[in-house]
C-alpha cells in the first residue's frame, strides 16, 4: 500500500533503510547482552570475593574460640 505513494526507487530505498535499521538494532541488542553478561559476571565475582572474606573471618573466629577453650581446659586441670 505504501509503495503506491512512492516511486519504486524511493520504496526500495526506504525498505533497505528499514532492513539496515533492523540489523543495527539486532547488533546493538547482542552487544548490550554481552555487556550485561560481563556486568553480571563482575557482580558475581565481587559477591564470591565478599563471601570468601566472610568465610575466612568465621574460620579465624572459630580457631580462636577453639584455642581459648583448649587453653581453659589446660589451665583448669
Amino acid at each position: 500500500m505504501l509503495h503506491q505513494y512512492l516511486s519504486e526507487e524511493s520504496f526500495e530505498n526506504l525498505k533497505q533503510t528499514i532492513e539496515d535499521d533492523i540489523q543495527q538494532a539486532k547488533n546493538d541488542q547482542a552487544r548490550l547482552r554481552r555487556e550485561l553478561d560481563e556486568l553480571n559476571m563482575e557482580m558475581r565475582r565481587r559477591e564470591l570475593q565478599d563471601l570468601a572474606r566472610r568465610v575466612e573471618m568465621i574460620a579465624d573466629i572459630t580457631c580462636a574460640v577453639i584455642l581459648v577453650a583448649q587453653l581453659i581446659l589446660v589451665i583448669g586441670h
